[in-house]
């Protein structure tokens, strides 16, 4: 059985030995092939012999399909998995298993981070005081009281649950807008089932957290921006593509949104120097990092490596999330 392990050099340097080592000691008939991504033509030659793939972020499209006639799954070491044409996948009956649950405090924790960040002016005062040199709380509104504020959560899954935990024991009253979600889940968790009509008249606060699908493509545009009556604080912390990134730039400019929270951009890595979301003290970007921690990586990488041994050993229901 051959096991391809591939993706960029950066992105391989972060396995270790005792991944390699838990794999064959799981599966003692595989041969096991790292290799760091330089083209598409030399990946092309390694992946034809595979029947696993382990990856991150690699591109798999029709031509990788077409060239692993023996491949039988691959194993994503990431919650998402848009790099995969996921159509083409199943039509060859190839089994895609990205990780799931390793991050979820981590995301509901950076998206806590960005509100209050944000609410409480911090980016301001830090300019203040390390480039202006001025010790003086007035020199911006104090803002409002966390526990006065409505925030509408879109996407309520396991990160969206956690974050409205969090925002509940902040004294936030919570709305949720997610079509999979019945009014027995919203009880449960002490949220509202909302509508955008609703959402857009109430809440002070968005925070998306939905995963990327063809109905939800720049979801976030001047359409719905427009149409705010709070000029919420608007975090996105789910996919970049849910939101339409000039429409975005101009909602801050014309004011229909007081500030941004956001750990993903339409396109990542971004060109930072022209990007005209920075250098705006109600805006705060990270680098695609709130799924980051010591902790978390390490789930990542136990996670990943286990549901490609469970996977090739039959051992589906050992699998962690949902097979593709």
């Amino acid at each position: 059985m051959n096991i391809l392990i591939s993706d960029s050099k950066e992105e391989l340097s972060l396995l270790d030995q005792s991944d390699i080592d838990m794999i064959r000691e799981n599966l003692p008939d595989c041969i096991v092939e790292l290799y760091p991504y330089v083209n598409k033509k030399d990946f092309l030659e390694k992946i034809a012999d595979a029947e696993a793939l382990l990856t991150a972020f690699l591109p798999i499209d029709v031509d990788v399909f077409r060239k692993a006639e023996k491949l039988k799954v691959i194993c994503i070491m990431a919650s998402g998995y848009n790099n995969i044409d996921i159509d083409e996948a199943k039509k060859r009956g190839i089994a895609v298993c990205p990780a799931a649950d390793y991050c979820t405090q981590e995301v509901a924790d950076h998206t806590m981070a960005l509100l209050l960040a944000l609410i409480r002016n911090l980016k301001h005062y830090e300019k203040d005081i390390e480039e202006r040199n001025v010790w003086n709380y007035g020199t911006v509104s104090g803002g409002l009281r966390l526990s006065d504020r409505v925030l509408a959560i879109y996407g309520f899954g396991k990160i969206g649950k956690a974050v409205a935990r969090r925002a509940i024991a902040f004294g936030v009253k919570v709305l949720v807008k997610d079509p999979y979600i019945t009014e027995m889940t919203a009880n449960e968790n002490s949220v509202i089932l909302a509508d955008d009509t609703y959402i857009k008249k109430h809440a002070h606060i968005i925070s998306n957290h939905m995963a990327p699908s063809e109905e939800n493509k720049n979801y976030f545009n001047m359409n719905y921006f427009k149409e705010l009556k709070q000029k919420p604080i608007f975090l996105n912390l789910g996919r970049g593509e849910t939101v339409d990134e000039d429409d975005l730039t101009k909602a801050l400019d014309i004011g229909y949104i007081s500030g941004a929270g956001l750990d993903v951009l339409k396109k990542e890595p971004p060109e930072l120097e022209s990007n005209p979301l920075l250098y705006r003290e109600n805006v705060i970007i990270t680098p695609h990092s709130a799924f980051y921690s010591d902790t978390s990586f390490k789930d990542l990488k136990i996670i990943t490596t286990m549901n490609l041994i469970n996977f090739l050993k039959g051992n589906y229901s050992d699998i962690n999330g949902r097979v593709v």
